[in-house]
């Protein structure tokens, strides 16, 4: 049997050893990840990497370029998502449709509006996307582009023909969320623009 001090000390060790080993596991850097676990179609994978010979690739061996994927996703949908603007651009000069939902009712033009990817939208714009067109969580881009703070993408839609008195499923207008978040430089983009029309 061991002594009282012998078996602290023991244990005691091997907390100290197993406090090192949690403390590395923590200081390790994380690497971001940059492609998903679970594969999705060939043409949205490549999509999503922004990988536009094999996009290109794809559809010569006879992808359909409005094909859906997971989340009924389509290769625009990825390449919005990620901010791939050369992507997005080859995608509607070859035909694909800006205005398809997504399962969670996202389009291309509200994905590349939250994630603040100014090129995309402005392409997906010039392509044929509709500003107002209600997406997920029922908002329109310019709400999101509003609430999130991207007063650049705010400037694109609303130049683009989006609905300054739009709401979201609590009622709030792009106004109300540049308010409530205080983001100055959206509010300013509002502005000018209402005082436009």
């Amino acid at each position: 049997m061991l002594n009282g001090p012998v078996h602290v000390a023991g244990m005691l060790g091997c907390f100290v050893v197993c406090l090192v080993f949690c403390l590395g596991l923590i200081s390790m850097p994380v690497a971001a990840q940059e492609k998903p676990v679970i594969e999705d179609k060939s043409l949205i994978d490549k999509a999503r990497e922004g990988d536009l010979e094999g996009v290109r690739l794809e559809l010569l061996a006879g992808a359909n370029i409005n094909e859906r994927g997971l989340d009924d996703g389509t290769a625009l949908h990825a390449a919005a998502d990620w901010g791939h603007a050369h992507v997005v651009r080859a995608l509607l000069e070859l035909g694909a449709q800006p205005n398809r939902r997504d399962a969670n009712r996202a389009t291309a033009l509200s994905l590349a509006a939250r994630r603040g990817h100014i090129e995309s939208v402005d392409i997906l714009l010039a392509g044929g996307a509709d500003p107002n067109r209600v997406a997920q969580d029922n908002e329109v881009p310019l709400i999101s582009a509003a609430r999130l703070g991207f007063p650049q993408i705010v400037t694109l839609l609303l130049a683009a023909g989006a609905d300054l008195e739009e709401t979201d499923s609590t009622g709030r207008t792009a106004r109300d969320w540049g308010t409530i978040m205080r983001s100055q430089q959206v509010l300013l983009a509002l502005d000018k623009a209402g005082r436009a029309r």
